[in-house]
Parts: structure tokens; C-alpha cells; sequence
């Protein structure tokens, strides 16, 4: 029997080592997307369980874990899907033509990464919730 030449042999070698890195980079994402919904989850659990009266205080317990903003009398909170935080894969994005841009979407939506961001506003008056509004924006 022959042996396999050197060459052919790196060559399929590397070609392994790229398929495990991006299985496992791929992995990673999954793992952010569903730490991500488990951190929504608790935020509107949390959130539902407020009532208008309830003080600034309980809100701000409320969207713990999300990245908030606070001004006069309406604080916001903004959660992203995991994979789509970083700015890095949007800027990509933004070069690429439509059409590719949007295969590129739909071909990570069939694979579980799915771009979702979660917004959660309160309208606060003598530091008290007047108003809770909750948006879910999903591709």
C-alpha cells in the first residue's frame, strides 16, 4: 500500500484544524445567544412584576444585568443578542452589497443566531414608574 504524500497529508491536516476552530467559534455563538435570552428572561420576569407606583429603585433592580440609561424622568435599558453586541460583524456587514448582506442574515438565522434587541423604557415621576414600555425588535 502507498502512503499518502506529505503535502496532501498538511493539506488535510489544516483543512481539520480550520473545520474544529470554526465548529468551535460557532459553538461560542450559540453559547452567547442562549445566555443572552436566559439574561432577557429573568429581565422580564423581573419587569412584569412591577406596577405603576412601584419607586425608581425597583425598576433599577428590575433591568440588572442590562445596559441602562438614566435621564430625568425616563430610564431605558437595551439588550442585543449575544453574537450581535461587538460592532465588528456590522461593520463587515456594511460593506458587503445587499443581496449578499442579506444571505448572510438568512443563513444565520437558520442556524440559530438570530439578531434580536430588547428595549425597556420607564417613564418616572417624584421617583415613581408612571409608565412601562417594552419593545422586541427580531429579524
Amino acid at each position: 500500500m502507498k502512503s499518502v504524500p506529505r503535502a496532501i497529508r498538511r493539506v488535510g491536516m489544516a483543512l481539520f484544524a480550520v473545520v474544529i476552530a470554526l465548529s468551535a467559534f460557532y459553538l461560542f455563538l450559540l453559547a452567547e445567544e442562549a445566555h443572552s435570552a436566559r439574561i432577557v428572561s429573568q429581565v422580564l420576569d423581573r419587569v412584569e412584576a412591577l406596577r405603576v407606583g412601584d419607586s425608581a429603585a425597583d425598576f433599577e433592580r428590575a433591568i440588572q444585568g442590562c445596559k441602562h440609561e438614566k435621564g430625568d424622568s425616563i430610564w431605558s435599558c437595551t439588550l442585543i443578542a449575544g453574537p450581535f453586541r461587538r460592532s465588528f460583524p456590522w461593520e463587515q456587514m456594511s460593506v458587503m452589497p445587499d443581496s449578499l448582506k442579506y444571505s448572510v442574515i438568512q443563513t444565520l438565522n437558520r442556524g440559530g443566531l438570530r439578531f434580536w434587541r430588547l428595549y425597556i423604557s420607564a417613564n418616572l415621576q417624584n421617583e415613581k414608574i408612571q409608565a412601562i414600555s417594552v419593545g422586541l425588535f427580531s429579524t
